[in-house]
């Protein structure tokens, strides 16, 4: 006989977790249909699950779920999984054997998902393998018009002056995020933020791309994966002290390091240098952009550029500001350049076209300044993947793990003291992937990133 569903709170599917021995390392509940007011759902087996993984990232994009698992007649005959509906997911590893802790550990997901993909494999015995794709419950950033600053604009518009910091965490709140800003200075780019038929979301990459920090920064914002909205910048970032150090495991235990060292350990790292994509084709790649105002405040320090002019017309050659990405001053976490230059000089002339002076005096400017600097920011990748069941004591409290946008340091260095690697230093955390499979640990992979490198070495 099929198998028959049953509505279950947080509280009882906790319960009922805690009491089961199906998995020793991690705690899983997973609740279909989940009802935001009433906290229940149908709770999946945790003896039925065979993996999930999510991930989340800086770059402005929803946090993803895909969950895996099996099922003998329980739910294909009686139910569907319908797209659209919500999931519900908690994920608490447990300590090692033979590690005691005094405290309760916090989840490191505590989520509400939207099923966007359904797909059912069925097997010969009479088993149906599902695969559930996710993405954050949060359908109101992507599908709903955003009106701002309200359904009726007044015809004085002065009040509504805000600058990018201040429409953007009440854009974003309205969207329904808890939103939170990690850049503590004012951005210089008052003016009136309007939106008549733009989504939320898409307002919000609007607003970003014109805000304006100043000549060496430059904004975005990420939504994590417990779906909290934060805004930050490159200078934010490079400006936060290091929350974590990382040593390859295999060395960390030839040094006897233990709990009280403060060193996390990883099981696997690569390292990609993505400066020929990031750079439009190369370190060398070199923009000058028109600045439509008539003042000294978006100036370039440099030579203006020699470009053709139609015989007879006003110059606009000082209106041209330089950006390179071989210019050691815009460095953020690091002096030193270490990158060889491209073999190919690629140099392009943009103009902003019309300045309407209902915008902020940056508007024009701003996108593309974000965007170089953006760039220049995203060069080196380093992946590490660890075990959250071996890692520190504390990482099992909520405010000691590493999250979105925290500065860490990873350590390359060899065998020996002296066996110094030029990879070794600052890195700030881009991605997180959550992944677990049945039987095995609860593993996190950090993808980080800079700006550089630290030192003068073999790559020159």
């Amino acid at each position: 006989m099929p198998g028959r569903q049953i509505i279950y709170s947080i509280t009882q599917a906790d319960d009922l977790n805690r009491r089961s021995k199906t998995n020793a390392l991690c705690d899983l509940v997973v609740l279909y249909d989940y009802n935001e007011k009433e906290k229940t759902g149908i709770l999946i087996p945790t003896e039925k699950l065979q993996s999930f993984t999510l991930s989340e990232n800086i770059f402005g994009t929803l946090p993803k779920l895909q969950v895996k698992f099996f099922d003998n007649n329980t739910y294909f005959n009686n139910m569907n999984f319908v797209i659209g509906k919500n999931l519900y997911i908690k994920v608490t590893p447990r300590p090692a054997e033979g590690m005691k802790i005094d405290f309760v550990p916090s989840p490191y997901i505590e989520a509400v998902f939207t099923i966007q993909d359904v797909q059912v494999t069925i097997q010969p015995n009479i088993s149906y393998n599902y695969t559930l794709d996710c993405t954050h419950g949060s359908m109101k950033l992507l599908g709903d018009i955003c009106l701002w600053p309200r359904s009726v604009v007044p015809l004085d518009l002065k009040e509504e002056s805000l600058n990018s910091k201040e429409v953007l965490l009440q854009v974003a709140g309205a969207a329904g995020f808890e939103a939170t800003s990690q850049v503590t200075t004012t951005p210089l780019d008052s003016m009136n933020w309007l939106s008549t038929n733009y989504t939320y979301e898409q307002f919000l990459k609007k607003i970003i791309s014109h805000s304006w920090l100043g000549e060496d920064d430059a904004p975005f914002y990420y939504i994590d994966k417990n779906g909290k909205f934060y805004l930050s910048s490159l200078r934010t970032c490079a400006d936060k002290p290091v929350v974590g150090q990382y040593m390859e495991a295999a060395r960390l235990h030839r040094l006897n390091k233990n709990q009280n060292s403060g060193i996390r350990e990883y099981s696997e790292c690569s390292i990609q240098n993505m400066g020929f994509i990031t750079n439009d084709g190369g370190n060398k790649a070199t923009s000058y952009v028109f600045n439509p105002l008539h003042g000294p405040e978006l100036l370039t320090v440099k030579p203006a550029p020699k470009i053709p002019i139609i015989p007879g017309a006003f110059s606009v050659v000082e209106h041209y500001r330089k950006y390179t990405n071989d210019d050691k001053t815009q460095a953020f976490v690091f002096g030193v350049d270490n990158r060889a230059a491209s073999t190919v000089q690629n140099t392009k002339y943009i103009s902003n076209d019309i300045h309407f002076a209902q915008n902020h005096q940056f508007y024009d400017i701003a996108p593309l300044h974000n965007k170089a600097l953006l760039k220049r920011f995203f060069q080196v990748f380093v992946s590490l993947v660890y075990n959250s069941n071996l890692q520190l004591l504390s990482e099992y409290k909520q405010e000691s793990r590493v999250k979105l946008s925290d500065k860490i340091n990873i350590d390359f260095t060899g065998l020996s003291s002296s066996d110094q690697s030029i990879h070794t230093g600052d890195y700030i955390v881009s991605n997180l992937v959550h992944s677990w499979v049945v039987g095995g640990a609860y593993s996190i992979n950090i993808i980080a990133v800079r700006d550089t490198l630290t030192a003068v070495g073999s790559l020159i």
